[in-house]
């Protein structure tokens, strides 16, 4: 029995939801258009399409069938908010065009909390179950605690009693903490948070409820791995959480994914990212206009005057703040901070600069030397400020490094695009399991004695690179400079990148990886007030944005003497620490 043939369900005549109509592209764009910073249609109109007919069904579901369960809205319809309504006209709307299943495979919810986002999800698993018509659909709720998960199910079940038309269609046990739709024998179950118990299933369906509260990755690694398998048309798995605090996890994990594909750093179609945050260092977590912005159900489930209250408590405790920033603003609250704002980042992208003129600019370079087996990096900064037509006064390009033994690892366990970079040309891949560093130095060496032959200087992490760099000084006769690993070295190379990025004077052109480090990147201050860049608290990959950011250190110095340029590695001073070898 489908969804349409219960009475009720819509009306004969009529648009009882004010929805636009079909033919009204413009509309919907409009409608969809408040995900913060996505657009669903950058991907390729060939591949996907939007169809209004499935967001109206979706969301008359909600609106004409579903009643919300409890506090001063229980009883009342379930009229989603306009950021509810985008979701789902996504959600159910965008098609892929071969087979017009759903193109959303995953959907990432980072919103704060009293957001409503609960109670959503558990009508969304409802829609799934009525209007899918999926044969044994499996539908699954998850938490790190069972209570957490069964109190999306409390929901489910609250908004199917409230309907008589649907509670004909199913039969619930409380106890076993299940919903069964008879027409179609599938079900929605709640399900404990100990992974080993989860392996074998068929989901159509998954919902992971407060991701950030996963006391380690083994639950979420089975439920994607389940429905990576499953024999399902088109499954879905919703993730849904506020921010956690500043550490590895797997909800940092799926978050970072998650601002990359909206970023337009990773390419993946079928990921929705629903991205609500306040960013340190440009929003103010007391600014009422900031709260609006992040709590889009502000006013319906949310109160101003309870946000009041708790900010004001916030403000005379530390520990009260940092709760306030996590739970209702969706800051993360430890020192490490992400530093470069992407909208700031992506202003600087320029068209490119044609080579004939960098090989007359000055430049400098920067060399960041992994461990054998991760990323290595090689950045040129340009001054280009006596090129004509030139909209910065710096310019940067970027060479880096992958073992090609780890690239497909590495792209599974980081679910970052390595695979997509290496096969367009943005990262060389080189043979075996570790960097060849004879290949990066004679790619050093003809980018800055053939390229571009007016290379001042090339500062370097010595760290996994003192040979590499005594061979660039000594053998190549290359200006390497000594880059040390610490605050006082960095802050003002830190201070300058910032300031020509946020000011909009230097600039790239297409280079995903390079946007991506920056992205990643946090700091830390230590008690001088100086800044640097932290690696182990950013939890991906840096080094491409340290490369840059130690290049431009040099590049702004000008001329300027140095005590420690042009020496060879070994020529140690004082202060440099002792050389094992």
């Amino acid at each position: 029995m489908r969804i349409e043939a219960i009475r009720g369900w819509r009306h004969s005549q009529g648009n009882p939801c004010g929805l636009p109509s079909v033919d009204d592209a413009g509309a919907w764009r409009d409608l969809v258009s408040c995900i913060p910073g996505y657009d669903p249609f950058s991907a390729s109109s060939d591949d996907y399409v939007f169809c209004p007919a499935h967001a109206i069904r979706a969301i008359e579901f909600f609106e004409l069938m579903l009643t919300h369960i409890e506090g001063s809205v229980a009883g009342k319809p379930f009229v989603l908010s306009p950021f509810q309504r985008a979701m789902t006209a996504l959600i159910f709307g965008a098609l892929r065009s071969e087979d017009e299943s759903r193109r959303y495979r995953e959907v990432f919810i980072y919103i704060p909390r009293k957001n409503g986002k609960t109670p959503y999800v558990a009508g969304l698993a409802l829609a799934t179950m009525f209007l899918d018509g999926e044969v044994g659909g499996q539908s699954y709720c998850a938490a790190s605690g069972t209570e957490q998960a069964a109190y999306m199910f409390r929901h489910a079940v609250g908004m199917i009693e409230k309907n008589p038309a649907l509670l004909k269609l199913v039969n619930y046990y409380k106890t076993a903490r299940t919903i069964v739709h008879e027409p179609t024998m599938s079900f929605f179950r709640v399900i404990s948070a100990i992974a080993e118990t989860k392996h074998g299933g068929n989901p159509h369906f998954i919902a992971i409820d407060e991701l950030h509260a996963q006391p380690n990755r083994e639950l979420v690694d089975v439920l994607r791995t389940s429905m990576a398998s499953a024999n399902r048309r088109q499954p879905m798995m919703v993730y849904l959480t506020t921010a956690d605090v500043v550490r590895p996890s797997v909800c940092n994990e799926t978050y970072r994914y998650a601002c990359n594909v909206r970023d337009g750093v990773a390419d993946d179609p079928a990921f929705l990212p629903v991205i609500y945050e306040a960013i340190h260092g440009r929003d103010d977590w007391k600014d009422e206009k900031t709260w609006a912005h992040v709590n889009p159900n502000l006013g319906v489930s949310v109160s101003i005057d309870y946000l009041r209250r708790e900010c004001k408590k916030a403000s005379s405790s530390p520990s009260l703040e940092n709760s306030f920033k996590r739970l209702h603003l969706n800051m993360q609250t430890e020192q490490a901070e992400r530093w470069i704002s992407m909208d700031s980042w992506r202003a600087c992208e320029v068209e490119e600069v044609p080579d004939y003129y960098l090989r007359e600019c000055p430049c400098w370079g920067g060399l960041d030397v992994s461990s054998t087996v991760d990323l290595t990096a090689f950045v040129l900064v340009f001054d280009v400020r006596e090129v004509d037509a030139t909209p910065c006064d710096y310019y940067i390009k970027g060479w880096y490094w992958l073992p090609a033994e780890s690239v497909e690892l590495r792209a599974k366990r980081d679910r970052v695009p390595y695979i997509a970079w290496r096969d367009a040309g943005y990262v060389n891949v080189c043979d075996g399991g570790v960097i060849d560093l004879p290949l990066v130095r004679s790619t050093i060496v003809s980018l800055c004695c053939e390229s571009y032959p007016h290379v001042r200087e090339i500062a370097a992490d010595p760290h996994h690179a003192r040979l590499l760099l005594d061979q660039l000084l000594n053998d190549d006769g290359l200006p390497v400079y000594e880059h040390l690993q610490t605050a006082k070295s960095y802050s003002d190379p830190c201070s300058s990148f910032f300031r020509l990025v946020t000011s909009g004077q230097i600039g790239y052109n297409d280079d995903p990886v390079l946007s991506w480090a920056v992205g990643n990147l946090a700091v830390t201050t230590d008690t001088n007030e100086n800044i640097r860049p932290v690696k182990s608290r950013s939890f991906e990959r840096i080094d491409p944005a340290v490369a840059a950011i130690m290049a431009v250190g040099r590049a702004t110095m000008g001329d300027a003497s140095d005590a420690r340029r042009r020496k060879s590695v070994y020529d140690r001073d004082e202060d440099s620490g002792v050389v094992w070898l």
